[in-house]
């Protein structure tokens, strides 16, 4: 049996109601990541510039090193174990 133009017309709108409601909620928890988000943008363009400016962060380490050398081998480790396991994971 061939349903009415009523009844699918009917049901149309229910869909699009519908939809309207879940597009809503969606929105809704959806602000929940909002901040997050924004700070890894942020975190992200500031790598990003770091990149751009590599005799920038040379001479921060250098004025590390200079400051604390008996503290800057260790920290140099961890820093290079940090960056293998980060270039790893972007791979």
């Amino acid at each position: 049996m061939k349903p009415q133009p009523l009844e699918l017309h009917l049901r149309r709108e229910r869909a699009l109601w519908r939809s309207a409601q879940l597009r809503q909620d969606l929105a809704q928890h959806a602000q929940a990541f909002a901040a997050p988000l924004a700070q890894a943008d942020r975190l992200g363009s500031g790598l990003r510039w770091l990149r751009r400016h590599p005799l920038l962060l040379a001479a921060m380490v250098a004025g590390v090193v200079a400051l604390a050398p008996r503290q800057a081998l260790p920290k140099a480790a961890r820093m290079g174990s940090l960056w293998c396991t980060l270039r790893g994971w972007g791979r």
